[in-house]
């Protein structure tokens, strides 16, 4: 199976931050060469970042003062230390990590942190079995509600339109891969249900109970 990331507040409140250093307008991708998906965003893009000008330093907004989760989201996802050990673990040396010091609403030291930026960038939905999805411009999926709304001429002919909308991932696709952005949807981490296991087992923060992905061998 195929699980979406999914960071949520623990807190049951979602939590601001200020940024106390860096600029995040002039954050850039190291390569945002166009691929098949378009020109890659540079927040969650699954390409490598340039760290020149992140944040180091934030200010976290929080009056209740409650503890942070493993998994925070924001601009960019915010991960404990366990949390990086873990996707370590499972691909080390694939994804960035960048440092940054959290304080809380007084300015006091709050907690060490990293900033995760998934550099998988792949194309994983199997084009065969997807349903209820068509590519925009053969870059962006979209459900078909939205062609329906926005494209109804651009409908391909004997379409059936009253299928069930399923996003179905090609294992082989996928490979080894246990955090993945796929070029072709708009937005999102992807991950595996090995990911997803280790993440129980370690028992966790800061993702919400989903719906699963179906996934073709």
């Amino acid at each position: 199976m195929v699980y979406g990331l999914n960071v949520k507040p623990t807190q049951g409140y979602s939590v601001e931050y200020d940024v106390l250093d860096g600029d995040m307008t002039q954050v850039r991708l190291i390569d945002d060469t166009p691929d098949q998906g378009g020109k890659p965003p540079v927040m969650k893009s699954g390409r490598a970042m340039d760290p020149t000008h992140l944040p180091k330093r934030v200010r976290w907004k929080d009056r209740k003062k409650q503890p942070m989760a493993d998994f925070n989201g924001g601009p960019m996802t915010s991960l404990s230390a366990r949390a990086k050990d873990l996707i370590e673990q499972l691909e080390p040396g694939v994804h960035q990590f960048f440092p940054v010091t959290f304080y809380d609403i007084d300015g006091d030291l709050l907690e060490d942190r990293w900033f995760l930026n998934v550099c998988n960038r792949l194309d994983t939905i199997d084009r065969e079995r997807v349903q209820g999805f068509l590519l925009l411009r053969g870059r962006l999926w979209r459900p078909i509600q939205d062609w329906l709304r926005d494209r109804p001429d651009e409908i391909p002919a004997g379409y059936d339109t009253t299928q069930p909308t399923r996003l179905v991932f090609n294992r082989l696709q996928i490979g080894g891969a246990h955090l993945w952005v796929d070029k072709h949807l708009s937005s999102g981490i992807w991950v595996s249900d090995e990911f997803d296991a280790a993440y129980d087992a370690a028992g966790l923060t800061g993702r919400k109970a989903e719906r699963k992905w179906q996934e073709t061998v």
